[in-house]
């Protein structure tokens, strides 16, 4: 008897890294890799190879059809599908498809995760969901965390473990810590003031943020002024991945475009050598709490503020979240940095670095598997 399929479904460069370490531990089942970028299935090369897509793939009818007519070549012989998350439209395919063959749906989280409805959809987007979903080809609803109620959550931390039982009242939530984070156990403490500040930049202007036309531009705006106001080697600016696919496209002032042509690290490189960070409502500000860091979310508008009553751990009144008009210059926001509360134990509760989270993963998913075969 052949070994059952395990299918890893990626849509970015996190969701690779996280699939590849995850594989990596897995033995006695046979584990493949859909690239919804490419749409291209393979083996799982080694942990640590380059993911070459952009941070979200194209999600439009044509995608679909030949996601549709691949998926039913395929999951005949698939045991477990396994996601980083099951909100975009793509994955919610997977995910229909992949039930109405049998097989079971794993989510590894790729970042935070937000409860409750997006806002309104455009039109040609809400007629399309109809469309989809009169012909029974999509599960869930878009962009919602959890409404595909998954069959098994591996959860980063006990934090998030009461919000996803709620999306998957008949599943089963893992505690497995992030596979990517691993890299963040072995990092060395840094001293008690914020005298390098990393500033994560996040895209204030898709979901789960609030619609604006300003929200982005405040943004950029105040992290030039930051920039431009910081001794130097003080502050370095992380992009976002969303961010870097159209860097060119978002009206960056000078220092930040600086910035962009940098080489860029990995977070744990990042993470080693700051001592803070900065960001709005973002999954590396737990990863830097977990890590040990200084942390402070700040944000460009009143109405973002609104976004953390969706995550339980930004709602967590531990986190201190500011607005950019309050901190126009880096003295300003490193006084603010240097005046937050420890939140280590923060961390620990949404993303500890665990080193053995990928094989903890691991389990999880072979667990799966057994329960398909038995």
């Amino acid at each position: 008897m052949e070994a059952p399929v395990i299918l890893f479904v990626v849509g970015s460069g996190t969701q690779w890294e996280d699939a590849l370490r995850i594989a990596a531990c897995i033995d006695d089942s046979t584990c493949r890799v859909l690239d919804l970028q490419t749409l291209d299935v393979a083996p799982p090369p080694a942990p640590g190879t380059p993911y070459e897509g952009t941070h979200w793939p194209k999600q439009g009818l044509r995608t679909i059809a030949s996601l549709l007519v691949m998926l039913r070549r395929m999951l005949a012989d698939v045991a477990v599908v396994v996601l980083g998350q099951d909100a975009g439209r793509l994955q919610r395919i997977v995910v229909q498809t992949a039930r109405r063959r049998g097989a079971r749906i794993v989510v590894v989280p790729d970042g935070a995760m937000f409860d409750g409805a997006p806002p309104v959809l455009p039109p040609r987007e809400r007629r399309e969901e109809a469309v989809m979903g009169r012909l029974g080809i999509i599960a869930g609803r878009p962009l919602e965390f959890g409404s595909t109620s998954p069959d098994v959550w591996c959860a980063w931390g006990a934090g998030w473990v009461p919000m996803l039982q709620r999306f998957s009242p008949r599943g089963k939530v893992v505690v497995t810590g992030s596979p990517r984070a691993a890299d963040l156990a072995g990092l060395p403490p840094r001293s008690g003031g914020a005298q390098r500040v990393l500033l994560c930049s996040q895209p204030t202007w898709v979901h789960p943020f609030p619609p604006s036309t300003t929200a982005g531009p405040t943004w950029y705006r105040w992290l030039e002024q930051v920039v431009q106001s910081a001794p130097e080697g003080a502050v370095t600016v992380r992009f976002h991945p969303r961010e870097r696919d159209i860097i060119g496209e978002l009206g960056l002032g000078s220092a930040l475009r600086e910035a962009a042509r940098a080489p860029r690290s990995s977070l744990a490189a990042d993470l080693a050598s700051h001592d803070a960070v900065v960001a709005p409502f973002s999954t590396v500000l737990l990863e830097a709490a977990g890590a040990g860091r200084r942390v402070l979310s700040v944000v460009p508008e009143p109405a973002c503020k609104r976004t953390r009553f969706g995550c339980p751990a930004f709602v967590d009144p531990r986190l201190s979240v500011r607005l950019t008009s309050e901190l126009p210059t880096f003295g300003l926001l490193r006084g603010a940095v240097d005046e937050v509360v420890d939140l280590s134990d923060w961390g620990a509760e949404y993303a500890p670095p665990l080193q053995d989270a990928a094989a903890r993963c691991a389990s999880a998913v072979t667990r799966s598997v057994h329960r398909v075969h038995h």
